[in-house]
């Protein structure tokens, strides 16, 4: 099994047996995932934050989470209409819909 490891907020480094370690841009992370599953490489992802194991889609509907709640927290309850909370509100529930059935295929 291969590993990723998430060094800093600039890049990943991925671990292969026998072989040492690489690192590419965090920017980049879809295009290396993608590229080694067309090759047929296991590999899981290690989210430092939480020593958690994860495979591909796993991360990313993380990712999609991580971004709603970060959405939710930048609220400013004060300046937003009931008319704006509620298409917030309906835009995240379709959000989370989608993560849920679909995972992180887009």
């Amino acid at each position: 099994m291969n590993a990723f490891s998430k060094s800093s907020n600039v890049s990943y480094s991925v671990s292969f047996p026998l072989s040492g370690a690489i690192c590419f841009p965090v920017s980049k992370s879809d295009y290396y995932f993608k590229t080694l599953e067309s090759l047929s490489i296991n590999y899981k992802i290690i989210d430092p934050s939480q020593n958690v194991v994860l495979n591909y889609a796993e991360y990313k509907d993380n990712e999609r989470f991580n971004g709603i709640i970060t959405n939710l927290l930048k609220l400013d309850l004060n300046k937003t209409s009931f008319q704006d909370a509620y298409i917030i509100l309906t835009n995240t529930i379709h959000d989370l819909k989608q993560i849920l059935e679909n995972g992180a295929e887009e």
